[in-house]
């Protein structure tokens, strides 16, 4: 009775509904006595179609996204969250970033008059160092920290952080692998953009007035390996509409390169490489290292992909691949795969732009509430740092090549 029950139920598959038989139940009875039974229905699929039988990807312990059923009635997550639920709190602050090296992630937090790393081992995100830097900082609020960048060293971390009081200064400071600190001065810049690695040295993109006042570009300062500034140079364009609020940067070709648009707000922006107009306008985008050279992904009416060789020059016409998903949050190359993070309303979603065949997304987290404060993939990981409430929270994503839709 219950094999040919469940071979029929089983050859349903497809109807759109979970398909059940009664399986007989009775009650602990002691012996001579009448046992009390009866039966309850069991399910034979896990879902069929729509009807997912009251499962959701959170129920399942994923952070959110959409649940979906196979042609085989099996439960697909693939659509669901590939954080590691519930995530980890962090030191709260209205600013935050985070960086990650081989074996461990740090985050960075601000909250005015103290500046906190901590250092999570990438495994588990089990906290093994933190790092308390006080601030001095006065009663209209000179000299505490705003917007944050962390980019990680051979020997720790260098922070760069936007000082409450200057319009033209970002300071700097050394966090050892030990804990231990020191600050290693400021460069220019009204806020901090961007902190990446260049080669053996690191780069810090700061936005910045123009010497004459009347326009804002960026500033690239090219620090040592312990965040000792060097070197400078301003971004600007000559007809003053370059500015750096928007601006992405890479390092290829033996150069730090940076992407900008004029304004973020609108589409018809004209966008721009290392202040040079490229033939493409735009609000937002992002630039990431290809090998020896570059891509970039702008979006304007639809999402554009740009390539540029190791001089930085674009290397074919800009290309539409497909429509818009948001504000781009960050973007790398990924084992030759173009991967990029966008947030669309309460969406985050993941893009990955093969050289060959159609862009793939992941609708990675639904209904938000709350603000994406950092993304950052590396080491062959993905982690994100988000506030709500009063509370800061790191989440890691499992790398996962998502369906074509």
């Amino acid at each position: 009775m219950f094999s040919i029950a469940l071979t029929v139920a089983l050859a349903a598959c497809g109807d759109g509904r979970i398909d059940t038989f009664a399986q007989p139940q009775c009650a602990p009875c002691l012996p001579g006595h009448a046992c009390p039974c009866s039966t309850v229905e069991v399910a034979t699929e896990a879902c069929d179609g729509k009807d997912l039988g009251g499962k959701t990807c959170v129920g399942l312990g994923f952070l959110g996204g959409t649940l979906a059923c196979s042609k085989t009635c099996e439960v697909d997550t693939s659509s669901c969250s590939r954080a590691k639920a519930p995530g980890r709190d962090v030191t709260p602050g209205a600013f935050g970033d985070l960086a990650i090296s081989a074996d461990e992630v740090a985050v960075v937090t601000s909250s005015r008059s103290i500046l906190t790393l901590e250092v999570f081992s990438r495994k588990g995100l089990v906290s093994t160092k933190r790092t308390d830097l006080p601030l001095r900082v006065k009663a209209d609020g000179a000299g505490g920290i705003g917007e944050l960048r962390v980019v990680a060293t051979k020997d720790g971390w260098v922070v760069a952080g936007q000082l409450y009081g200057s319009t033209s200064e970002l300071r700097l400071w050394h966090v050892h692998a030990d804990g231990t600190w020191d600050e290693r001065g400021t460069a220019r810049g009204q806020r901090p953009l961007f902190f990446i690695r260049a080669g053996e040295a690191l780069a810090l993109g700061g936005e910045t007035w123009a010497p004459d006042s009347k326009s804002v570009g960026v500033t690239v300062t090219t620090l040592s390996a312990d965040g000792t500034p060097g070197d400078s140079r301003f971004l600007a364009a000559p007809d003053r509409r370059f500015t750096g609020n928007t601006a992405s940067a890479a390092f290829f070709g033996g150069a730090v390169h940076v992407l900008s648009t004029c304004n973020p707000n609108q589409p018809k922006s004209p966008v721009r490489l290392d202040g040079a107009p490229l033939d493409l306008f735009g609000g937002l985008g992002a630039l990431a290292a290809d090998g020896a050279g570059g891509q970039a992904l702008v979006v304007n009416d639809g999402l554009v992909r740009l390539r540029f060789d190791a001089s930085g020059k674009p290397t074919d016409a800009p290309k539409k691949v497909g429509a818009s998903l948001g504000r781009v949050l960050s973007a790398a190359v990924v084992d030759g795969v173009l991967e990029a993070w966008f947030l669309r309303g309460s969406m985050l979603t993941r893009l990955r732009l093969p050289n060959d065949g159609p862009a793939q997304t992941e609708d990675l987290v639904s209904g938000l509430n709350f603000e994406v404060l950092a993304v950052q993939q590396a080491h062959g990981a993905a982690f994100t740092l988000t506030s709500s409430g009063g509370s800061t929270t790191l989440h890691q994503f499992e790398p996962a090549a998502p369906r074509p839709r």
